[in-house]
């Protein structure tokens, strides 16, 4: 078995990224065939300038440095899958550290459920970075918005709907004539939505990433035999990003669907300031005292994501002014 491994980079954490290198250094070892594609997302300063990825280069032949300068996660993928040469593409971001045997892994999970054409790792091990957050009771809590999952076994699906042992982006392995008609059909302009892109946090393209390897037959899953860390820079527990990230997930999901289920589409039904009003009494008066100030706001962000996803499956309905509030208060917009 062969894989492309493609590390979409801009401006990574130096420490972490350094984690994720020392990892796929110990690919090496491994009895399966590997290049490795680091895509440089327009860092500042640009990846070619740093030392520790050009000590990386030098000790490995089958690595390739790539740039591509125009914004997004989503545009950075189809540069690495473009680049690619085998037949199964792994993704990591710049904040993942692989298990040593993930490629060993995959193989064996390819092999022996030929079905499956995307796999994600069913053990995913949040770890804050540069913050002392063991005492911080609620940041523990809230890690699987940082996709922490411990799953028993293998899980897999084919339904024309998310389900939870759906991968996501971190770790991803997906079949590449799947990503070729995603990339297809994002070439197209079918597919319109991005990832993570400047102050979005959109998981769209993941979604549809997955989707369309549903759409062409084949099924989708976890293994806890997939493993990985990912480190999560301080910054990036800070309430607000918090909420832009809660809020970008939640508002992708009709959108993505729809465009790779044409056929069967997510009906909108469209909500207006009185019920964004209704729902923010009820948050008030059944979660803040009960779940405290900050997990309330996250709830509450994760109910306006959903109203958000009706508005973008059709952008000629004006949003309500109280969602357009709620945006400019998260500092989405």
């Amino acid at each position: 078995m062969s894989f492309s491994v493609i590390v979409c980079a801009y401006n990574p954490e130096a420490k972490i990224f350094e984690k994720l290198l020392f990892a796929m250094n110990s690919f090496a070892s491994s009895l399966t065939s590997y290049e490795i594609i680091i895509v440089d997302n327009n860092s500042q300063p640009a990846l070619k300038e740093s030392d520790i990825l050009n000590k990386f280069l030098k000790q490995n032949e089958n690595i390739v440095l790539i740039e591509e300068k125009a914004p997004g996660l989503t545009l950075a993928r189809i540069a690495g899958v473009k680049k690619a040469r085998y037949e199964w593409i792994i993704f990591f971001d710049d904040d993942n550290e692989p298990a040593s045997d993930y490629l060993e892994r995959a193989t064996e999970l390819i092999h022996n459920y030929p079905e499956a054409g995307c796999w994600g790792p069913g053990r995913i091990q949040v770890e804050y970075f540069g913050k002392n957050v063991s005492d911080n009771k609620w940041l523990q809590k809230i890690k699987p918005v940082f996709q922490e999952k411990y799953v028993d076994g293998v899980q897999l699906s084919d339904k024309k709907e998310w389900m939870d042992c759906y991968p996501p982006g971190t770790g991803l392995i997906v079949k590449k004539n799947i990503l070729s008609e995603y990339i297809k059909q994002v070439e197209l302009k079918n597919y319109t939505l991005s990832d993570r892109k400047g102050r979005s946090l959109s998981s769209g393209g993941d979604v549809q990433i997955v989707f369309t390897g549903i759409k062409m037959g084949y099924k989708a899953g976890i293994a806890s035999t997939l493993k990985l860390t990912h480190h999560i820079k301080s910054d990036k527990t800070k309430l607000k990003y918090l909420l832009r990230l809660i809020y970008g997930t939640g508002s992708s999901y009709i959108k993505a669907y729809n465009q790779v289920f044409f056929d069967t589409p997510i009906d909108c039904r469209y909500a207006g300031n009185m019920e964004i009003l209704k729902i923010l009494y009820f948050h008030l008066k059944t979660r803040l005292l009960k779940n405290g100030y900050k997990q309330f706001l996250v709830d509450f962000a994760t109910r306006m994501g959903e109203i958000n996803s009706r508005y973008i499956c059709n952008e000629q309905v004006g949003k309500p002014a109280l969602l357009l509030t709620f945006e400019k208060l998260i500092g989405s917009n």
